[in-house]
């Protein structure tokens, strides 16, 4: 498919429908006892998609609204997704394990008053309700009663929804929750998604099979599963839950899958812990682990540890590393040979960048965010009048035309010396190592660094290690040993558990871990 003539949501869908029609689109799981594969054609996606999308314009024919979307990833909430968009309405997907008050404040926050939800959100409705007064009318996903409105609406228009759409219009509000915990609402217009979804960096075969895994309500996962399979005519098979992962990768035989690094790595170990006890071929290791096909897996979220890059190699696993954020969603994407260097790639096209004099990384281009909503302070903040958008992340070109990330500028620690410190540098000397699990590097005195260390109790019981705070003493010394003096660690403090984390897995900094 050619991005020619499309420029917006509906497009997409229709022109997808009318490609590939009664190719099979979405295959997942029926949620029975028996699990049996369930499949739906990119004309029956259509079909419901615009059905709910006309379901909309019956109950709001004068004006847009904000619909909130909560629950696991399924078939149902594509297509609730898909309609809202196509409709004109405006989708705000919530993070399905936020705490009720909370995703509460967010529903309110985008001014929503429609709200699509899973079977798992039924007994909180009245707390709902109570909580968001604007909110007057909910819609549970997987229904029955929605299943036959829908199959009436279906029959009784033409499929082809007549809302007036213009691709500047906005499409969805999504929540991002930095490190510092705070959440904001970043807009996403059609023409933003249509451009991603045709980026030339992502184009997929048409016989690829994907499998979704991670959370739908993630830009980056509703961006590369969703949107790139419908530009490119893929079957995009649907992880139901993350403890049926390994037998859903069997079942399903998947081409290609986007991870974030925490699940490469794990399932790295798998791959290891099997070769242990395997004596067939790397091919027969990989088929018990990851099923025949699997030959890319695109990598985001987090900095992937470089020798992952090479320990897949083995295995005929390629991986590509992309580097995005919600207020844009792809900003680079690297080669193998990239990532080794330690680079995230070059630019994708139609993204431009440059490095401020702090050292930020700053951006513009057709993939940049309109703004918070609701939220012009902060807008201003990360966004100029020319349209440079502030990415608070520090960095550099290489020589070769290459973009290397060297940490958060919120996270730059400055030394009473007048020594400027990025502690991710440090931080990625310690993720090399086994013994630790997760490490946060910070100040203390005002003068000096500490390494707060959550250890890999795991791999100290494999290997019979007691003495677990000596043996970080000895990783700190070697560590030490390869920086200059003003970034020594001077301090460890040993963690009994995970650091607090933000909805997407990040480490939350703004505490005192010292």
């Amino acid at each position: 498919m050619e991005q020619e003539s499309i420029s917006q949501v509906r497009d997409l869908v229709n022109q997808a429908a009318r490609c590939y029609g009664e190719r099979i689109f979405l295959r997942y799981l029926e949620k029975k006892e028996i699990r049996e594969i369930r499949e739906k054609t990119f004309q029956e996606v259509k079909e419901e998609s615009s059905a709910i999308g006309q379901l909309l314009l019956s109950e709001f024919p004068k004006r847009r609204v904000h619909c909130g979307i909560i629950g696991r990833t399924s078939c149902e909430y594509i297509e609730a997704y898909l309609g809202t968009v196509m409709s004109g309405n405006v989708i705000v997907p919530l993070d399905a394990k936020l705490p009720l008050t909370d995703a509460c404040t967010l529903l309110n926050q985008a001014d929503c008053e429609v709200l699509f939800y899973d079977n798992n959100r039924m007994e909180f409705l009245p707390e709902i309700k109570k909580l968001c007064p604007q909110i007057n009318c909910f819609i549970e996903l997987e229904s029955s009663a929605l299943k036959n409105r829908i199959g009436k609406l279906s029959q009784s228009f033409s499929g082809e929804l007549a809302s007036q759409l213009n691709e500047r219009d906005l499409a969805a509000v999504f929540f991002t929750s930095g490190t510092t915990g705070r959440n904001k609402g970043v807009m996403i217009t059609h023409h933003m998604i249509v451009v991603n979804a045709f980026a030339k960096e992502y184009r997929h075969s048409e016989k690829d099979v994907i499998l979704s895994l991670l959370p739908i309500h993630h830009m980056y996962c509703v961006m590369l599963d969703l949107f790139i399979s419908i530009r490119s005519g893929n079957k995009l098979c649907i992880n139901d839950a993350m403890i049926h992962l390994s037998k859903n990768i069997r079942r399903f035989q998947p081409t290609k899958m986007m991870m974030v690094p925490v699940i490469i790595e794990e399932y790295y170990k798998k791959l290891k812990r099997e070769e242990k006890v395997n004596t067939g071929t790397l091919d027969e290791i990989k088929e018990k682990i990851f099923g025949k096909n699997l030959n890319f897996i695109y990598s985001g979220g987090a900095k992937l540890n470089t020798e992952l890059v090479r320990g897949y190699e083995r295995f005929g696993i390629t991986i590509g590393e992309s580097y995005g954020m919600t207020e844009c969603f792809l900003i680079s994407t690297g080669t193998r040979e990239q990532i080794w260097s330690g680079s995230v790639g070059i630019p994708i096209g139609g993204m431009n960048v440059r490095i401020a004099p702090d050292g930020e990384i700053c951006l513009k281009g057709d993939s940049v965010m309109i703004g918070y909503y609701n939220n012009p302070e902060q807008t201003q903040q990360v966004l100029n009048p020319e349209g440079w958008f502030a990415t608070g992340d520090l960095g550099c070109f290489g020589q070769d035309g290459t973009l290397h990330i060297t940490g958060r500028k919120k996270n730059l620690i400055i030394l009473n010396n007048g020594e400027n410190i990025v502690p991710e540098e440090i931080e990625l000397k310690f993720k090399k190592e086994e013994v630790v699990e997760e490490v946060v590097i910070t100040s203390f005195e005002n003068s000096k660094l500490a390494a707060v260390i959550y250890p890999n109790l795991e791999w100290c019981r494999q290997n019979e290690i007691d003495a677990v705070y000596e043996q970080l003493q000895s990783v700190t010394e070697r560590i030490n040993e390869s920086l200059p003096s003003f970034k020594r660690i001077q301090k460890i403090v040993m963690r009994d558990k995970e650091f607090p984390k933000t909805a997407s897995g990040k480490i939350i900094r703004n505490q005192e871990y010292c």
